[in-house]
């Protein structure tokens, strides 16, 4: 089985605060294991979280005046 990340290792992975992860956990926003009171997460999951929520890059305008 896949050891599952904590609050806190996730909140490290992702690169925000552990209130904001239990924000995003509270509005269903990122997948999350709930074991009694504790919430954890996989990697992989954390992984397609970040993956789907990537914005498109406009390309800059080269245009000469």
């Amino acid at each position: 089985m896949e050891r599952l990340l904590t609050i806190q290792e996730a909140a490290e992975k992702l690169g925000v605060k552990p209130n904001t992860l239990y924000l995003w956990v509270s509005q269903k926003r990122i997948p999350h294991r709930k074991i009694g009171r504790l919430v954890r997460f996989r990697e992989c999951d954390l992984e397609e979280f970040v993956d789907k929520n990537r914005q498109p890059v406009e390309e800059e305008s080269h245009e000469h005046i």
